[in-house]
Order: structure tokens, then sequence, then C-alpha cells
């Protein structure tokens, strides 16, 4: 997703920060890492996103399917975990573990969105 440009993002900040979206990158402008496997795996292409935000694609039928590892940043995460929630066309997806990520689990993810438009 990280080449692909949202059709809407909108982040809920809590104390007045501000995070945008960031393709290929954290939301540090850091490279996307991840803990897998009791080390850390370095990833050239995604989306950095800050906890509490909606990010929405178009996809209009193009699209077979998503697939993606979606962890919590091996650097700055370290302390944190995260809910993901991925809804296709207003249905909520299901995910392994209700979508939680910890530290130390990141999220294999592997849909059909053949029939998607959002």
């Amino acid at each position: 997703m990280g080449d692909l440009k949202p059709l809407r993002y909108q982040y809920d900040s809590f104390d007045g920060e501000s995070y945008p979206w960031v393709a290929n990158q954290s939301v540090v402008e850091q490279p996307l890492r991840v803990n897998l496997q009791d080390s850390i795996s370095t990833f050239d292409r995604g989306v950095g996103l800050h906890a509490s935000c909606t990010i929405t694609y178009s996809l209009n039928g193009a699209y077979r399917r998503f697939e993606t590892l979606a962890g919590l940043d091996a650097i700055s995460g370290k302390q944190g975990t995260a809910t993901i929630s991925i809804v296709l066309d207003g249905k909520k997806a299901k995910l392994f573990n209700d979508g939680k990520l910890t530290p130390t689990k990141p999220l294999e993810i592997s849909l059909d969105v053949s029939k998607a438009k959002e």
C-alpha cells in the first residue's frame, strides 16, 4: 500500500500532536522495522501509521488480494500495543487474534479484496 495513495486519512490526536501517514517509512521517518523471531526485520515498502487513525483506499475491484505484515515498530513500539481493523465496504474482516499487535507479535494478513470498492 506504500505506493497507493489513500482516498482519505484521519488521525485522532490524543494531545494535539499530528502524525500523517507515511509511505515506505515509519511515522518518525525511519525504516519500517518489525520484530520477527527475536530479530529485527526491515522492509522497503509499506505504510507507517500512528495509533488511532483511519486510512481508506479506493479499490474499485482493481485488486485481488491484500497481503501484509502488520506490526509495531521494533524500536519506538517496544512497550506498546495496538489493535488493527480492516473494513471492506463496511464489513469488518476477521483477523487472527482479533487484530491485536504486541511488540513481539506481528500479524500476517491475507484477504480477498477482489469485489471490494474500499
